[in-house]
């Protein structure tokens, strides 16, 4: 199954059932809850999950060649990602992390969205890279009202062409630490609950923190704007730190509270 020959040449039935055979796998791995190992594994077409719940799948080095949907999906204990390559747009809207997410040295391709999903523990997206290769989904790319109750690793992360986090939640520990954000960086309307990494982030385009809520410390120390930094009306309950950032063009700091250093 994982490594089968010629699915590139399978007709539109082969595909339908090839698909079938995953989602069953996964549904009896409900209940009771349990692992359902797919390493490896290969998706020569669109697959489609939305709604379902299902138990601790293993996703890793998989291959994604058509759209990815698991909209709406309820993962119900620990889920694995990690280092696979969706090369078409990617639907992980209204989805539910009951575990620990793992999808770190993952690449997504022609847009994504996790936008209303609620990773309930720990959630990591380290080294992986954000591309967009169809203009279509530019505007797709995003993590606008996601709830984030764990830590949320986005160290090394590449966002090659801009991110939206509007109004989304961190309630613990969001690490940013040398990311790059090439495009539009929007955290406008975002409550960081716990401390904030943004150590040595690149900021390429638009930096928007306009306005949101540090409630905890945050550190942007050796962080480069090199576009235009807004951080009005944003609120620093909590210390935040510049220390030796480099502002390549305007920051504006208009009624900003807090402590800055």
């Amino acid at each position: 199954l994982p490594y089968a020959e010629g699915k590139s040449d399978w007709t539109r039935l082969e595909i339908e059932r090839f698909n079938e055979t995953i989602n069953e796998r996964l549904a009896k791995a409900d209940e009771p809850i349990a692992e359902c190992d797919l390493r490896g594994v290969i998706f020569p077409s669109g697959f489609e999950c939305t709604g379902s719940r299902v138990g601790a799948p293993i996703f890793s080095h998989c291959d994604f060649h058509g759209v990815a949907d698991f909209s709406e999906v309820s993962f119900a204990d620990e889920t694995d990602f990690s280092n696979s390559r969706f090369y078409k747009y990617t639907n992980f809207e209204g989805a539910k992390f009951a575990g620990r997410a793992n999808f770190s040295d993952t690449r997504f391709g022609d847009g994504f969205t996790f936008q209303k999903a609620e990773f309930r523990d720990d959630v990591n997206f380290g080294s992986c890279e954000f591309r967009e290769e169809d203009p279509f989904y530019t505007n797709a790319n995003q993590f606008q009202h996601t709830t984030f109750e764990g830590t949320a690793d986005f160290e090394q992360t590449k966002f090659c062409h801009g991110m939206n986090f509007y109004a989304a939640v961190f309630q613990q520990e969001a690490v940013f630490r040398d990311a790059e954000f090439h495009g539009f960086a929007g955290f406008a309307h975002v409550h960081f609950h716990d401390p904030a990494d943004f150590k040595r982030t690149l900021f390429d385009g638009l930096a928007s923190f306009s306005p949101a809520e540090f409630y905890s410390e945050s550190d942007f120390s050796n962080a480069v704007f090199k576009s235009v930094a807004r951080f009005i009306d944003t609120n620093f309950k909590d210390v935040a730190t510049f220390d030796r950032a480099l502002f390549v063009d305007k920051a504006h700091f208009y009624k900003t509270e807090g402590q800055t250093e």
